[in-house]
């Protein structure tokens, strides 16, 4: 288990490789520090690098750490791919933003939530209607949120898992348990009582790239799913949607440049989709292991226009 200084100059690195990156590679940088603090009175940053044609109607993003340590991997992806030119600065025909670190409080501390407890892919969502309830998440709140972590517990959990699964099916099972809930602050999965830090940081981010697009993708890097060493480019929909048909492209194009092991694509038919309220700006995946090192892309269009890219 790392000590505080080992946490706080694992941030640091992280953080100086990305904007180091990206001062070589030209792109523009600006830097929201985060009200707190991380291990040994660090200060936190959401870091935000830029480049390309602002005027330009295109628009790809590229964010990590939205569930904080899953930012370690995110964070390196973003640097080689600044490092490797694949972005190139001089492209008139779209403009790029990579943000780092959308948790850095998460980040720094090595805790998938943020510093509220919150998991951020449950935080955006209208707060001034009546919150969804979870009825399935009552179910395994115990078994999910132990006072204590026994010697074999994980035995337990995984049996009580297969059982629910088989007695429920996946997507019932998932839904329960990865849907999210707005009831108990102190379990896993809760999507808080108002936006967060992280949330309006994002959306004012959002506007600021946003403006005159027509076109936008966002690629927000996450682990835990999928095989090891695999990137999995996941969307929401049909085979047969155009817009799964370019994630299916952008898997194969992955795959040729960057070789190693293929870049997966998958798609949940909207018949099978775990949802627990309707579809948000930011979902869930499901459970993952904190520090995995399994590689999930997970891949969001905005307008339903053909790609440049």
């Amino acid at each position: 288990m790392l000590d505080l200084a080992e946490m706080a100059e694992r941030y640091r690195s992280a953080r100086d490789v990305f904007l180091s990156n990206a001062r070589l590679a030209k792109w523009e940088i600006y830097s929201i520090p985060h009200p707190l603090q991380g291990p040994c009175e660090i200060d936190l940053f959401t870091d935000v690098a830029s480049c390309g044609n602002t005027q330009s109607p295109n628009l790809l993003m590229i964010s990590s750490g939205t569930h904080g340590i899953e930012g370690y991997l995110g964070s390196e992806i973003q640097s080689r791919l600044l490092a490797d030119d694949v972005v190139a600065v001089d492209r008139s025909d779209r403009h790029a933003v990579m943000v780092h670190a959308v948790n850095p409080c998460g980040f720094a501390w090595h805790r998938r939530v943020n510093e509220d407890n919150v998991d951020l892919n449950r935080n955006f969502v209208d707060f001034g209607s009546p919150l969804a309830v979870n009825e399935g998440y009552e179910e395994f709140r115990s078994l999910l949120n132990p006072i204590e972590w026994e010697e074999g517990y994980e035995v337990k959990l995984k049996a009580e898992a297969a059982r629910a699964l088989e007695r429920m099916g996946l997507a019932a099972l998932f839904k329960a348990v990865s849907g999210g809930q707005y009831e108990h602050p102190s379990c896993i999965q809760y999507g808080g009582n108002a936006p967060t830090w992280s949330r309006r940081t994002m959306e004012d981010i959002w506007m600021r790239a946003m403006a005159g697009k027509h076109r936008a993708t966002q690629i927000d890097l996450h682990t835990g799913l999928g095989s090891p060493g695999e990137g999995v480019l996941m969307t929401y929909g049909t085979e047969e949607q155009p817009r799964i048909k370019r994630a299916r492209a952008m898997s194969r194009l992955a795959a040729g440049r960057f070789g190693r092991r293929s870049c997966q694509g998958r798609a949940w038919p909207p018949s099978r989709k775990p949802r627990l309220r309707p579809r948000c700006s930011r979902r869930g995946s499901g459970i993952r292991h904190e520090g995995s090192r399994r590689g999930v892309v997970r891949h969001r269009r905005r307008q339903l226009a053909s790609s440049p890219w």
